[in-house]
């Protein structure tokens, strides 16, 4: 069994990742969800190729970066009209891109 390293734990909580719970499928995760406009419109631009006069839509959207507690399954998606979903392989991985977000939010 995988477990989350405590350091990393320290490290996500820093950045303001908080305890959800999906009842309907028994699993807890660390999260982060972002829906702050400007914040979205960076992280799309980020994600995608978007055309010079494309206009980028963030209203129904949110951006989400998590990992369960025993550092299972450590993922980032995007909902809305931008849906997508990107899965790393382990909690290193994806502490390298939470800070790679992170500046980029900066």
């Amino acid at each position: 069994m995988t477990v989350l390293n405590e350091n990393n734990l320290k490290f996500l909580l820093d950045k303001g990742f908080k305890l959800k719970q999906y009842e309907d499928q028994g699993l807890v995760f660390y999260t982060k969800e972002i829906k702050d406009s400007q914040t979205l419109k960076k992280l799309i631009e980020h994600h995608y190729e978007i055309k010079d006069d494309e206009e980028i839509n963030t209203k129904g959207s949110s951006f989400i970066m998590e990992i369960q507690t025993n550092g299972e399954t450590p993922q980032w998606l995007f909902t809305g009209e931008y849906e997508k979903l990107g899965i790393f392989q382990d909690q290193n991985q994806f502490i390298e891109y939470v800070n790679e977000i992170i500046n980029l939010m900066n």
